[in-house]
């Protein structure tokens, strides 16, 4: 009888050891690649994923963890997606107000940037977010976003695109997002 209550106590120990000294996975949907859209949230089949879902395409030296993609179509623009992930929501939100400026600037290049009616109703979980379209040589509209640590950055060019379809993306977007708040 002690000695099953001593092996049963070694028993325990030991599983406890192993449980509590295991460090844990982090959950694979807030790994930074996962929370990129897939190709299949485009609605047809001109997209193609052309970016490689890791660091290098995110271009920004921010943040403790990034990850970025691209998607382009044969003759009528492209997209792109990036990730960055803050050790703190402090820093998360003064790098959100920093990579919104930037992508402002790049993108608008002297345009305004403006609403259209088809995207002013969409309604995101995001802590702050920036939507809007500029019309440079062809339309191309972005999406800046703040989710807790998380800044997600989006760009694509609308002629292959509906706004509907782009509402559609963007509701993808804070899907994934929302799922490691």
């Amino acid at each position: 009888m002690n000695k099953l209550k001593v092996s049963l106590k070694i028993l325990l120990f030991i599983s406890f050891l192993l449980t509590g000294c295991s460090v844990e996975p982090e959950e694979s949907a807030c790994i930074l690649g996962n929370l990129l859209i897939e190709n299949s949230a485009f609605p047809n089949d001109t997209w193609e994923e052309t970016g490689s879902r890791g660091i290098e395409d995110a271009p920004s030296r921010v943040g403790i963890d990034k990850a970025g993609t691209s998607f382009s179509t044969k003759h009528n623009g492209g997209s792109v997606q990036h990730i960055y992930r803050f050790s703190n929501e402090e820093d998360a939100y003064s790098n959100f107000e920093v990579l919104k400026h930037d992508w402002i600037t790049l993108v608008t290049k002297g345009n305004d940037l403006v609403i259209p009616d088809e995207l002013s109703g969409i309604n995101l979980a995001a802590d702050k977010y920036l939507l809007g379209c500029t019309y440079n040589e062809i339309e191309t509209c972005l999406f800046v976003a703040l989710y807790d640590k998380n800044v997600v950055e989006f760009m694509v060019d609308m002629p292959s695109l509906a706004y509907e379809d782009l509402v559609n993306i963007l509701i993808e977007i804070n899907i994934r997002m929302q799922a490691c708040k």
